[in-house]
């Protein structure tokens, strides 16, 4: 199935396109809010400021796909692979995402409102700039990720690895005193601390 054909099935109501092979499709711009795409191979996709509120993307595989500005509030996002994948400047609010593969991927500017993140990997994740609200995240491989820049507000984080993270420049991050950053059982071993420090066990 072509893009052509699938958004003229969206266009008469048509919404489970469950297992569709869209690799390296140019759906910029769509509004396909409510869609089902489990399953679906989206890798090289092209998907800059489409709408997909709403949208059930289990097991979906976005791998290498261009996602900037995409909306995914409310999506269902378990399983599913942005490896690589460039969400710059995405809107992901009200998600709970689990067992998701971020490896990689670019998130620098993009609005994370009340989600759950647990049993993922966003190891050597690009956040730079990025605003989380309201987040939870455990159990999740956080190695390497970047936060330059990163607003963080409530946000709380248990068995989370940040070791080689770089936090320089985060507000919302004060390991002694309080915040509302929660932390507990995290490790940060080499991580590079807001005001620039490394941090050590000693």
């Amino acid at each position: 199935m072509d893009t052509e054909e699938l958004l003229r099935r969206y266009a008469r109501g048509d919404r489970d396109f469950t297992g569709i092979n869209l690799s390296n499709a140019k759906l910029n711009g769509a509004d396909l809010g409510g869609i089902i795409l489990n399953d679906a191979e989206l890798n090289n996709a092209s998907l800059n400021g489409a709408k997909l509120s709403g949208a059930m993307l289990n097991k979906t595989n976005f791998c290498d796909a261009s996602l900037n500005g995409v909306d995914l509030s409310n999506a269902t996002l378990n399983g599913t692979n942005f490896r690589q994948a460039n969400l710059s400047g995405a809107y992901l609010s009200g998600l709970s995402l689990e067992s998701v593969n971020l490896e990689n991927a670019y998130l620098t500017g993009v609005h994370l409102f009340e989600c759950r993140i647990d049993d993922s990997n966003l190891a050597d994740t690009n956040l730079r700039g990025a605003y989380l609200l309201q987040v939870l995240i455990t159990n999740t491989d956080l190695s390497g990720a970047d936060f330059s820049g990163s607003k963080l507000e409530d946000v709380s984080m248990e068995n989370v690895n940040l070791s080689n993270a770089c936090l320089i420049g985060a507000e919302g991050i004060v390991i002694r005193g309080i915040i509302s950053l929660r932390l507990e059982r995290i490790n940060f071993n080499n991580a590079t601390m807001p005001d620039g420090t490394i941090f050590s066990r000693c």
